[in-house]
């Protein structure tokens, strides 16, 4: 690529000299853009769950036990296997017997309570967290390919408008101040369960 093509270097990317116009005559509506937001999310999840679930595929794991070792990272201190239970949607003997398999693997570990003993503290193991730790590493990678696929002008673009979204102050919350405590619950967790899928 000649200089004569480029203009300037936004971010250490090459803008090309002559770009799209990026500013509509019409700006769109909060719903539009939302549906336009999914959309680009759902493209995103596609590919890079699919890589999810292949490292899934050559573990001894299901979804279901990914969902149960997820929740439980989220957590700064041991919880109850009943509590763990609501989080992640699940039925308490389903929440069991998945926290019995990560147990099994050295990914959980569960002891009594000292206050109760019929209270079974759960939660995760180092080898439990290096092993998810793993696992988005590869959907990361595989968001990065995917971002590598768009012609420059629209990666920096993009870049641009979520740094100014990011770091624009138009939320309360500082970004990165806040984590989920509760993941999404998801379609048949307890019938995942049964099954093993």
């Amino acid at each position: 690529m000649t200089s004569s093509s480029l203009q300037e270097s936004v971010g250490g990317f090459p803008v090309p000299s002559n770009p799209v116009p990026t500013t509509p005559q019409r700006a769109p509506s909060p719903e539009e853009t939302s549906a336009m937001l999914f959309d680009f999310m759902a493209h995103l999840g596609c590919i890079s769950d699919a890589r999810a679930l292949d490292s899934i595929m050559h573990t001894e794991l299901s979804l279901s036990h990914f969902r149960v070792l997820m929740q439980l990272r989220l957590y700064a201190h041991p919880v109850p296997l009943h509590e763990l239970a609501e989080a992640t949607s699940l039925s308490l003997a389903s929440t069991g017997r998945n926290v019995d398999k990560l147990v099994h693997l050295g990914l959980v570990d569960r002891r009594e309570d000292p206050r109760d003993r019929r209270v079974k503290l759960v939660s995760v193991t180092e080898k439990g967290r290096h092993e998810l730790d793993e696992m988005s590493g590869r959907r990361d990678d595989a968001v990065r390919e995917i971002l590598r696929q768009l012609p420059v002008d629209l990666r920096v673009g993009l870049h641009q408008s979520l740094d100014a979204i990011v770091n624009g102050g138009f939320w309360d919350c500082p970004p990165g101040a806040s984590h989920p405590t509760r993941i999404p619950p998801a379609r048949n967790t307890d019938t995942e369960s049964e099954h093993g899928v």
